[in-house]
């Protein structure tokens, strides 16, 4: 059974985009712009960059801060803390990110210790908090969904389209996160740093079981990309510009090794209080339910 929680009013209501006590700035990934390359990259990045999508609901790039976003717990009173990367995958703030890094927030008997929030980028170098409100975890794969506050109406997010075909062995794949963010005081402003870049390698190895029964019980992929710590549950695609999977882990010192849980979990999972295009009663559904209608974009493969 899927693990569904509630995020508590008094703990989601601490953070907030305040501009006296917080400023995030952007590094190396440059420009905000929805279908451009990011600006000052370093050569690798920029390759990669020409070489690969992140495809919206119309075809187009969809690569930006608009969709793949920082996700930030508060501790010690008003500090925040980078514990992972997420995705839209829906247009009402819905997205995706490892189940790992939701559960950061909470303790080992499931109780929410910490505030979790998105940072939501903007065109004209702006940037939204949004309260994360509730998420819904797999029970073995080390997938989650989650929601976000609602924004202001001109502040919508764009989403990213899905698969559950499977990439050939071989196959480039790449993600986009932000593993090297820096969070510090100056004075008395925290300013968070964030680095955003492209990491890319191929898929090794595929684990329809799991690779083992402990850390990733779950369906996953081995690859020879490079996931630092922060790049959890970044989106990974491949040749077609549809997210096939999300990172989970790497290994500590050592680059050519990592495994990424394939996204297709993530259908199984729980949704509160919604009302469906068929006009019938807010009720409780499954991501599955929302791609029925249209909502999620995933773009199904029989299987054999």
């Amino acid at each position: 059974m899927a693990s569904e929680r509630e995020l508590t009013n008094a703990k989601r209501s601490s953070i907030g985009p305040s501009e006296d006590r917080c400023k995030a700035t952007c590094g190396e990934a440059g420009g905000r712009e929805m279908n451009k390359v990011p600006r000052n990259t370093d050569t690798k990045t920029a390759a990669a960059a020409n070489r690969h999508r992140f495809l919206d609901l119309d075809g187009t790039d969809a690569l930006g801060y608009h969709v793949i976003f920082p996700i930030l717990k508060q501790i010690k009173g008003d500090s925040l803390e980078l514990i992972g990367t997420g995705f839209f995958i829906a247009g009402m703030g819905l997205f995706a990110s490892a189940k790992h890094v939701l559960r950061d927030c909470f303790d080992e008997k499931g109780n929410q210790k910490y505030p979790v929030c998105l940072l939501h980028f903007l065109p004209d170098n702006q940037y939204l908090f949004r309260h994360i409100l509730w998420c819904s975890s797999h029970p073995t794969a080390d997938v989650a969904i989650g929601l976000a506050e609602p924004a202001a109406d001109t502040e919508s997010n764009g989403v990213l389209m899905l698969t559950t075909s499977s990439p050939a062995i071989g196959e480039t794949i790449v993600t986009y996160a932000y593993p090297r963010t820096k969070i510090q005081k100056v004075g008395t402003l925290e300013v968070l740093n964030f680095k955003a870049a492209f990491y890319e390698g191929r898929v090794v190895e595929f684990y329809p079981k799991g690779r083992d029964q402990c850390f990733l019980p779950g369906p996953c992929y081995q690859t020879s990309m490079v996931i630092h710590g922060g790049a959890s549950g970044g989106p990974v695609v491949g040749r077609s510009g549809r997210v096939f999977a999300l990172n989970s882990t790497g290994w500590e010192g050592v680059s050519d090794i990592s495994f990424v849980s394939r996204i297709e979990e993530i259908l199984q999972l729980g949704i509160p209080f919604i009302r469906l295009p068929d006009g019938q009663e807010v009720r409780s559904v499954i991501a599955q339910d929302l791609a029925d209608a249209g909502w999620i974009d995933v773009e199904r493969i029989a299987q054999k």
